[in-house]
């Protein structure tokens, strides 16, 4: 159910000035913060994409921007810059939360990594492609089996490299929740991996 507006409040519309629609979505116009988001997704993700070359990265850091904005909403005051300015800063540290992440660090998929290197001995042949290809649709068969909010929390935490408090963002959760998931995730596939792997 829309939550109706307070007399008085703006009437968001593509001539609205941004500041008011802050205002607006700060006495709890939703459709105010809705025509935010139209207004700057576009912009956000081009930024993000722009530094990251991720179009699906891009889109999720865009979608944490806007939830983040929307928790920070009644924080935020006109300081005679434009909304977007406060929006591209959110991003940013999104951003660089991510390349600190421990995860992203290490992450190298297999879809990634270059057939072959300056080294001959770097160059991965056909039976190793092969055998990667069989690993990686052995974890993926068994990830399956996973309950969907561990399936959730290992595709946040493993696959895309958050961190705990990021995940729990996302989720919706607590970070103790997201720590608990993972490790019961982390448990349940490497004893459904132990027989694959014999």
């Amino acid at each position: 159910m829309v939550q109706a507006r307070p007399a008085g409040t703006v009437h968001p519309g593509p001539s609205t000035k941004s500041w008011d629609l802050v205002a607006a979505a700060q006495g709890g116009d939703r459709q105010a913060f809705g025509q935010l988001y139209a207004r700057y997704a576009p912009e956000v993700t081009r930024f993000v994409l722009v530094r990251t070359g991720d179009r699906l990265l891009a889109e999720d850091l865009t979608s944490e921007t806007f939830v983040r904005a929307l928790r920070r909403i009644d924080s935020v005051t006109d300081q005679g810059r434009d909304v977007g300015a406060w929006l591209i800063v959110i991003a940013r540290n999104l951003i660089i939360d991510h390349r600190k992440s421990v995860r992203f660090q290490r992450e190298h998929p297999t879809g990634d990594l270059p057939e072959t290197g300056t080294d001959p001995g770097d160059r991965v042949g056909p039976e190793q492609a092969v055998i990667q290809r069989d690993i990686a649709t052995r974890v993926a068969r068994c990830v399956a089996q996973l309950p969907p909010a561990q399936q959730q929390c290992l595709w946040w935490r493993l696959w895309r490299g958050l961190s705990t408090a990021q995940t729990a963002a996302v989720m919706g959760r607590s970070e103790t929740a997201v720590r608990a998931l993972r490790h019961r995730a982390v448990r349940t596939l490497a004893q459904l991996l132990a027989p694959e792997v014999a």
